[in-house]
């Protein structure tokens, strides 16, 4: 905490990633710690060795080159369960899916396992040298893009002149220039660069994911755009750590909302007046608590919640018509459904802890019913189900 003085991390430590929250964006280069080749070999220090722990890892890959993701994690492949980077491309082991390519020299990623894995290090057969600079880059001075700190070139030297705009925040940013020519443009102040208004909410959580996974819906690294967000007929959140959902209001032509691997204990703010068809709340493996459906949702989707132990239906969730509940581990506890007086599709599945049902007998629409698998002590009551075409309950 550098506000403060404070260090609690003590030293950087090869191949441990690391989570830094800032009020800018910035770029920066970590020098402290950085690998080489030496002729000889020598032993790895032990301190490039990491402990994995079963679930979710940071870890940072220090190696000095680009490395194939699935050769790298060929000892372990048995413990990967999936890899994630910053953009949220990721490796399935399971499905020999590499949507990663080659973990990158200086990037963090997230790793979720399935059993703890001992003295793990990437690059095992490279030593391990340290160095005050960054030993690969453009090492011809006569370059545009020269590093004064490279010690090796690794041929990415470039000497043809691309003008435009150099500033990722302005409007007219090309990514293809390395000579700035002055032709930035800017959006007036609340708006975007297509002159739509910019929102600026008051809590930042949901504004700081979509700058992650949805960066043109961001403007200014500050401001949500609401004329880009109202283009959205589906959206997809994840990793997300926050309470709030400051600005989800704006995706006015949602239809489809996906909360994903997220990070809450608890999902009950989710805006009410929230327009969109279908909801589904999956692989959130901090979730414990579900109490909260926004008001016109159709279609709802409890799946592969780990962790979630109760869920709560509000008195005002008329609209649902479709409910999936299925491969919530820890789940102990339906509260009463009664005021689902418009279901006409329910499958509870595969929910290993579930011991008993609320009274299913007042939901008098209901067409399709599915109860398979879970650990039921009895059969719940069915009296007033004068509608069902389908019915199985089976393996409880």
């Amino acid at each position: 905490m550098p506000e403060w003085g404070f260090n609690g991390i003590g030293n950087l430590t090869p191949h441990q990633g690391y989570q830094i929250k800032s009020n800018n964006p910035f770029s920066y280069r970590f020098c402290d710690v950085t690998f080489s080749i030496p002729q000889s070999y020598l032993e790895f220090p032990e301190e490039a060795l990491v402990e994995l722990n079963e679930g979710w890892n940071t870890i940072g890959f220090s190696c000095p080159t680009p490395m194939d993701v699935e050769d790298e994690l060929e000892s372990i492949v048995e413990q990967v369960i999936i890899v994630k980077n910053n953009d949220g491309k990721a490796y399935l082991a399971e499905w020999n899916f590499n949507g990663i390519g080659d973990f990158l020299p200086q990037k963090g990623y997230q790793m979720k396992l399935n059993s703890k894995v001992h003295d793990f290090t990437f690059c095992s057969e490279y030593p391990v040298y340290v160095f005050n600079h960054f030993d690969f880059g453009c090492t011809d001075s006569s370059a545009l893009n020269f590093d004064p700190y490279a010690l090796h070139d690794n041929s990415t030297c470039s000497y043809v002149v691309y003008e435009g705009c150099t500033d990722d925040l302005a409007c007219n940013y090309s990514q293809h220039a390395n000579f700035n020519d002055n032709s930035c443009l800017y959006a007036d102040s609340g708006f975007d660069c297509n002159g739509s208004p910019c929102y600026y909410p008051t809590n930042h959580s949901l504004l700081n994911n979509l700058n992650i996974y949805y960066p043109r819906l961001i403007y200014q690294n500050d401001c949500i755009s609401t004329g880009s967000a109202s283009e959205y007929e589906t959206l997809k959140i994840k990793h997300y750590s926050g309470v709030y959902f400051d600005g989800l209001e704006l995706f006015t032509n949602l239809n489809h909302l996906i909360i994903e691997d997220s990070y809450f204990d608890n999902l009950s703010h989710l805006p009410n007046s929230l327009n969109i068809v279908s909801l589904e709340i999956s692989e959130n493996n901090s979730l414990k608590h579900f109490s909260q459906i926004p008001q016109n949702v159709e279609e709802l989707f409890i799946k592969d919640n780990f962790r979630i132990e109760s869920i709560t239906f509000p008195s005002d969730s008329n609209s649902l018509t479709h409910l999936t509940i299925e491969n919530n581990h820890q789940l102990n506890q339906i509260f009463d459904v009664s005021n689902l007086h418009n279901l006409t599709h329910l499958e509870i599945n595969n929910n290993i802890n579930l011991r008993e049902l609320p009274d299913l007998g007042g939901l008098s629409q209901l067409t399709n019913l599915k109860i398979t698998n879970n650990n039921l002590l009895s059969t719940p009551n069915l009296s007033g189900l004068n509608n069902l075409t389908y019915i199985e309950i089976s393996g409880n």
